[in-house]
């Protein structure tokens, strides 16, 4: 059951998100990702000016198949038989 709730929580939070910024077509205008990246840039902390243009952008089949893959591979290893 917890292995379950935790794919569905996954799914649902992953749709949301995609859904959430999907009518901004965000990842494919330049404009709107080079000006999130400016914001984060200047956003006055140095991690997140560092990484700006990678936090700039979504790429949600991407994002989907790493949490799946992460998720998959964590179940796999509890379930694995103690050595």
């Amino acid at each position: 059951m917890h292995v379950l709730r935790s794919f569905i929580a996954f799914l649902i939070g992953t749709l949301s998100r995609e859904v959430g910024t999907a009518p901004s077509y965000a990842a494919v205008i330049p404009e709107v990702v080079a000006s999130r990246a400016a914001d984060l840039a200047t956003s006055g902390y140095p991690a997140v000016a560092a990484a700006a243009a990678e936090l700039s952008v979504c790429d949600h089949e991407a994002e989907l198949r790493f949490g799946l893959d992460l998720l998959i591979e964590a179940v796999r290893r509890r379930t694995e038989p103690a050595a």
